[in-house]
């Protein structure tokens, strides 16, 4: 291995980590008997092989789909619902796209009540018990008629820059 295959394995061992942490937190998704680790691992490489599609454009029909395969994984000792499962796949393609490992921005962005709350998106819904497809469509929706508003091409873009406006606001 050469220290550029190194520092890739690194990068990506690190935003790994902070995807299922910014994920995981109290979402409660490991059932009792579960090997935490393992199911990890697991994880991992499931979403690793989904990565492999947004080396292109992707349709949202088929962003959607990806996020509904990580859903209620109880083969492998999780509960994921919905809304834990979009944002582990957005904000894994966030790290990838804003680290220049993916050529386009992902379809959306991670949902998560500060993004909900940035956009003044009413009502509030909480993204750890979302598991409703038709209420995450609608607040990408939302989204979209946002992003018309401001110089951007897509929604990730929006996003990332109001995510940097209020991790600087906040000292984050």
């Amino acid at each position: 291995m050469n220290i550029k295959d190194i520092q890739r394995q690194f990068n990506l061992d690190q935003v790994w980590i902070m995807t299922i942490q910014a994920s995981f937190q109290r979402a409660n998704v490991y059932k009792a008997h579960s090997n935490k680790e393992q199911r990890k691992r697991e994880l991992r490489k499931q979403i690793e092989e989904l990565a492999r599609q947004y080396d292109q454009e992707i349709s949202e029909e088929q962003h959607i789909e990806n996020i509904l395969s990580l859903k209620c994984q109880d083969d492998i000792g999780l509960n994921i619902n919905f809304g834990v499962a979009q944002k582990l796949l957005n904000l894994y393609l966030k790290y990838l796209w804003t680290l220049g490992y993916l050529q386009y921005p992902p379809p959306h962005f991670p949902v998560d009540r500060l993004i909900q709350q940035a956009l003044k998106y009413k009502p509030l819904f909480n993204w750890t018990e979302l598991d409703s497809v038709e209420t995450y469509k609608r607040f990408i929706e939302f989204a979209k008629v946002r992003m018309n508003k401001e110089p951007f091409d897509s929604i990730a873009e929006l996003e990332l820059a109001i995510y940097n406006v209020w991790i600087n606001r906040n000292g984050e």
